[in-house]
């Protein structure tokens, strides 16, 4: 893995966790060759591991799995090493669990219009009128769009089980009666839903599967929330939605109106471009934040623990 990857995940805890099952061989590497690895038999890796190939595999004969410290291993686990019965496991599981958590928050607090509000306060500096507030405000009865039932799309859904809203899904992968909301077509997802949550994995058969068309679909004053890749979503077309629109994004997030649409943008920008965001008057894009997650510091006997850090 990438030696920043690394220093990340690899603090002492984990190293300390490390050595109890197994012998590590450090320093960490970020390139194969020249590696020694004719008795390597378990392999950690992380973001920047490079390809494992036929060349890395005939150079360890021993290896029989790969644990990854991230989500996906499309980047570095070949077809080699499928056919040669290697076992991957990945913490996939464990990074969808903040991923949900965030998107269950924004969909709350979009409901509220809690950012807007609080720009709009920032902007004017003088109270509510609480009874003019608009009926519209509010959570009660909205219904959210689910696209994929990914492992993160699938804890989005259970997260949100408790609050009275009506929920959509549309997966073709997923079998009717599978899970326990209603079925839909990807248009109809769109055309109904207040807010729709993308959760889709960025695939060759997915890249810009939020087109210019589906944006033009959704209801006026919908929310569109991607915290999948970026790529996923048309940026072309967004980026001419939010240019048209002019309203002002949070950290980590995009967030615009069209006024042909009446639609906010409200999504993640992983990979996506960000070069032309900068150029998106009245925006402000951030890093993109919903993977991460607190990890809780070692105990030391010199007093409590201090501030837990982040790791994504």
């Amino acid at each position: 893995m990438a030696q920043n990857a690394a220093d990340a995940v690899l603090d002492d805890r984990a190293l300390a966790a490390f050595d109890k099952v197994c012998d590590l061989q450090l320093p960490v590497i970020d390139d194969f060759r020249g590696a020694r690895l004719q008795d390597l038999e378990i392999l950690i890796t992380g973001w920047g591991c490079p390809p494992i190939d036929e060349a890395v595999l005939d150079a360890a004969p021993k290896l029989r799995a790969v644990v990854h410290t991230a989500g996906s291993v499309r980047a570095h686990i070949t077809q080699a090493c499928w056919d040669r019965g290697i076992e991957v496991s990945s913490a996939a599981a464990a990074n969808a669990v903040p991923v949900a958590e965030y998107t269950v928050a924004m969909i709350l607090l979009s409901g509220k219009r809690a950012l807007e509000r609080a720009r709009d306060y920032k902007t004017v500096r003088r109270r509510e009128e609480w009874l003019s507030t608009p009926r519209t405000i509010g959570n009660f009865g909205r219904t959210i769009g689910i696209l994929s039932a990914s492992l993160i799309g699938r804890r989005v859904i259970e997260l949100l089980r408790p609050y009275d809203l009506n929920l959509l899904l549309h997966d073709p992968y997923v079998l009717e009666g599978e899970i326990d909301v209603p079925l839909v077509s990807i248009e109809e997802l769109f055309e109904r839903s207040d807010l729709v949550s993308v959760h889709t994995p960025l695939l060759s058969t997915t890249h810009g599967l939020v087109s210019r068309e589906l944006i033009g679909m959704m209801r006026p004053d919908a929310v569109l929330l991607n915290t999948a890749r970026g790529a996923v979503v048309d940026q072309d077309a967004l980026a001419e939605a939010a240019r048209r629109g002019g309203r002002t994004s949070h950290p980590g997030c995009h967030r615009s109106r069209s006024p042909a649409a009446g639609t906010s943008f409200v999504g993640l920008r992983k990979r996506a471009d960000h070069a032309a965001s900068r150029r998106l008057p009245g925006k402000r894009v951030g890093p993109a934040g919903a993977g991460l997650a607190r990890r809780r510091p070692p105990r030391s006997s010199a007093g409590p623990p201090g501030p837990a850090s982040l790791i994504q």
